[in-house]
């Protein structure tokens, strides 16, 4: 399965089946969305109310961005537009497959973001994966060999 975010793909084993794994568009780490009680109210993702529950984890609603001090953002926050994202069963904003991985800097709220910054954020969000998962891999095989010298 390919991130729609980041584009991480484990590929296919030697029987061409895809290879499982547990990053996806809602684990992967470039998922840092904008506070929906700041967006514009003809926004489909707009949600009404002043207030942020506390049970909307992870809102950057009150976070500063340290780059160009406003407010409801960080630096790596993407760009939610009706375009590029669609809502699921939860209301939550999903990248559509039309839309490509997030590699522009016109993806993110961060306006000085430069193309070549973006495609950093992106290779590094990737490489990151890939080691993750290379590493436990590794465990699983080290765990079932001391299994294995146990019984």
């Amino acid at each position: 399965m390919v991130c729609l975010l980041c584009g991480f793909d484990l590929g296919k084993d030697a029987d061409g089946n895809n290879i499982k794994g547990n990053h996806s568009q809602r684990t992967c780490t470039m998922r840092s969305m904008p506070c929906m009680y700041r967006l514009l109210p003809t926004s489909k993702f707009f949600k009404p109310g002043g207030t942020v529950s506390y049970l909307d984890k992870g809102c950057v609603h009150e976070l500063k961005c340290p780059r160009c001090r406003a407010v409801g953002h960080l630096r790596h926050t993407l760009r939610i537009t009706d375009e590029l994202y669609a809502r699921n069963n939860a209301g939550d904003p999903i990248r559509v497959k039309e839309a490509g991985f997030v590699e522009r800097a016109s993806d993110y709220m961060y306006k000085k973001l430069d193309d070549p910054h973006a495609a950093e954020l992106k290779a590094d969000v990737v490489g990151k994966s890939y080691r993750h998962h290379a590493v436990k891999n590794r465990l699983a095989g080290t765990a079932a060999a001391l299994a294995g010298n146990l019984y």
